[in-house]
């Protein structure tokens, strides 16, 4: 095809084909041209189209698949072969299962099933490394079209890490919670022990202050000669927070005297 510009200056593109031919007894070049304008742009189109969709499928840094309806991988990005340790010619030439761990069979048999069907797909599994260890993935499956054509796309990413770091965090989490636990049994038990504290004292005290009135009500009646006093709790329903009340009538006198003093601990 040759590029031909026309009356308006717009190029088009024209296919010649050349054909020697006898006419009138004189040979002759016959020349029979095609306007092919509207296929070469479709073609530049499509190759644009194509070289967008490699740029971006090789700088994913996701490890991409694309599966053709028949379950036939038929593109594979870098990044899905560096994932496993092998090239891409590598991983083109290997069957799916080659690069799963078997605990992850199950998913890969119904990401192949939506291959098939064409529908969404989601889970997370583990592919094995070239080395044997085994990497934790989250896989997507997308249906698209490719050059006309229902297609598949997986997209693999790695979330070892982000798995590690969910593992650091439970376990983070499991140690604070059993302090946690340490401490609420450390207080419960300070309390039970302040309990058992305060109703020692609350025993002590009522029985030391029964002593003290008895001794209290001797006392007076022997420095006075007679007379009368006492002394009293204001408040005998907590002791340990209750005030005392000292009443007092010496002999002869009618009046009586009341001190009341707030017991201190």
């Amino acid at each position: 095809g040759d590029e031909l510009p026309n009356r308006g200056g717009i190029v088009r593109w024209d296919e010649v084909r050349l054909k020697s031919a006898l006419i009138g007894g004189k040979p002759r070049v016959l020349a029979f041209t095609r306007d092919i304008t509207e296929r070469k742009l479709s073609e530049d189109a499509l190759r644009a189209s194509e070289e967008q969709y490699r740029s971006i499928f090789n700088a994913s840094t996701d490890g991409l698949l694309l599966f053709a309806r028949d379950g036939r991988v038929i593109d594979v990005n870098p990044a899905f072969a560096a994932l496993v340790g092998c090239s891409v010619a590598e991983v083109m030439h290997s069957p799916p299962h080659a690069f799963v761990a078997p605990e992850s069979g199950e998913n890969l048999r119904k990401l192949m099933a939506t291959v098939v069907s064409g529908d969404f797909f989601e889970a997370e599994g583990k592919v094995v490394h070239r080395d044997g260890h085994r990497i934790a993935v989250n896989v997507r499956g997308v249906p698209v079209v490719y050059r006309g054509d229902a297609h598949h796309l997986a997209i693999v990413r790695d979330i070892s890490r982000h798995i590690e770091q969910q593992q650091q965090l439970e376990e983070r989490y499991a140690f604070l919670a059993s302090q946690v636990e340490d401490l609420n049994a450390s207080k419960a038990q300070l309390e039970q022990l302040i309990e058992r504290i305060n109703q020692e004292s609350r025993e002590k005290f009522q029985e030391t202050f029964d002593q003290v009135r008895i001794h209290f009500q001797e006392l007076f009646r022997l420095l006075f000669g007679g007379g009368k006093a006492d002394i009293f709790l204001e408040n005998p329903e907590d002791v340990l927070e209750s005030g005392i009340e000292i009443v007092a009538r010496p002999p002869g006198k009618e009046r009586t005297r009341t001190l009341r003093e707030r017991y201190r601990k």
